[in-house]
């Protein structure tokens, strides 16, 4: 039995179902929602449906509000295979508004659904369970990275803690090769590939298909592995589907259907204009990096470190701890990344109402003042709004590399500012 792990979206997830009527928890297959759900809102207490018993399934069709009947505290888990139990929902929440309260789980994306945002439309409020960070993998209380970061007091008095231990490079390997995904905690190294290998085609057989039918699984298959490969590059349809041997269009359908499955994430850019941000091409990064290796063709952590994905690998992990660090952030902050036409770059900005941050990774012990070049830039076109940028690195060194430039240790992101 897997060991359960506090998840940081727990109090979030308490909190928002008790001030909303509906919340809608997606996120890719073996997140961990069910499991979530069990712990915070446990029986009988709530009245659990689950659309993968085929039983529950056929009576959500035919007679859903038979299905709801009974219970005001409600949790529905895979609801995306049976749409005709959100219109049931609907009735249930708008008979008895201030006391009905369901929780709506799916591996797909439900609010891209058409049916879902005018269905549920003014009732629910949408969360996404994410790959597990490293804070969550080492049991490690929230660090509070991006708060520290918009607040920006004290970051100029920071100093390189005496002794500080940093994680081994060894154990950020396997990380990055593992994943975050529960059920690979505690399993061996050697079965790793074996179990990615059919948590694949299960994703394949089931949500890809349940979404949209396919003329061909291999060369979706394929796609995944393309994308993969240009990990934290600009996204070409194009350059994919001449790699592929597919169509253009099919390419944007098939990364399409991986979006609205949790299973890829497009990083859009960011512009002051913002009508600008929707014409530049986006960034590709797979939702975890452990996916992101074994579609890669990397299959154990010596793989990964000599990889030349190496960079992209990291930062995928930096990217998945951002994504949750943002989400709790009230509004939630935006990710974006930046780049000039003349090839400036920070990898990450991190906008959070007229205030943004820059975070640019480097697999780099030893950063100097070239490493943060982008970041100065940045800082410099953005003065009225950027707070600061900092630069993770693989040493243990805190420095300052300019005016509200800093050089943090990775592990800041998990272990905070000490």
């Amino acid at each position: 039995m897997i060991e359960y792990h506090p998840r940081y979206l727990e109090p979030v997830l308490t909190e928002t179902s008790s001030d909303h009527p509906v919340v809608v928890l997606t996120g890719a297959r073996q997140t961990g929602k069910t499991t979530l759900l069990r712990r915070l809102f446990p029986a009988p207490t709530w009245r659990y449906v689950d659309l993968d018993d085929l039983d529950q399934r056929d009576l959500a069709a035919e007679r859903p509000s038979e299905l709801l009947t009974g219970s005001n505290r409600i949790v529905i888990d895979e609801a995306q295979r049976e749409p005709e139990i959100l219109t049931a929902i609907k009735k249930l929440v708008d008979h008895d508004r201030s006391r009905t309260k369901v929780i709506v789980s799916g591996s797909a994306n439900l609010l891209l659904m058409k049916r879902v945002s005018e269905t549920l439309a003014g009732r629910a409020v949408h969360l996404v369970l994410r790959s597990m960070t490293v804070g969550e993998r080492l049991r490690r209380p929230r660090a509070g990275f991006l708060p520290a970061l918009f607040a920006s007091e004290g970051l100029s008095d920071l100093e390189t803690p005496p002794g500080r231990a940093l994680m081994p490079p060894q154990r950020l390997q396997e990380l990055l090769w593992r994943g975050g995904l529960p059920p690979l905690l505690g399993l061996r190294a050697g079965a790793v590939a074996r179990w990615w290998e059919g948590y694949v085609a299960t994703y394949l057989e089931r949500d890809v298909t349940l979404q949209s039918p396919l003329a061909s699984l291999s060369d979706f298959r394929r796609v995944m592995k393309a994308t993969a490969l240009r990990g934290g590059q600009l996204l070409n349809y194009s350059s994919v589907a001449r790699d592929v041997g597919v169509s253009a269009p099919s390419v944007r359908r098939y990364l399409d259907l991986m979006e609205a499955t949790h299973m890829f994430i497009r990083l859009q850019a960011y512009a002051r204009n913002r009508t600008k941000r929707l014409i530049k091409s986006p960034k590709v990064y797979l939702a975890d990096s452990g996916l992101a290796a074994f579609l890669a063709g990397d299959p154990d952590r010596r793989s990964v470190a000599a990889s030349d994905m190496a960079g992209p690998y990291l930062e995928h992990l930096v990217f998945q701890e951002l994504l949750t660090e943002a989400s709790r952030l009230v509004p939630s902050a935006a990710l974006y990344y930046w780049r000039t036409s003349d090839n400036y770059e920070v990898d990450f900005v991190v906008e959070w109402g007229r205030k943004v941050v820059g975070v640019e990774v480097k697999r780099t012990k030893n950063p100097g003042y070239g490493d943060a070049l982008g970041l100065r830039v940045f800082l410099d076109e953005n003065r009225d709004r950027a707070v600061c940028g900092v630069l993770l690195h693989l040493g243990r060194e805190v420095r300052q590399l300019g005016e509200r430039i800093f050089a943090l240790p990775l592990d800041t992101l998990w272990d905070g500012f000490k």
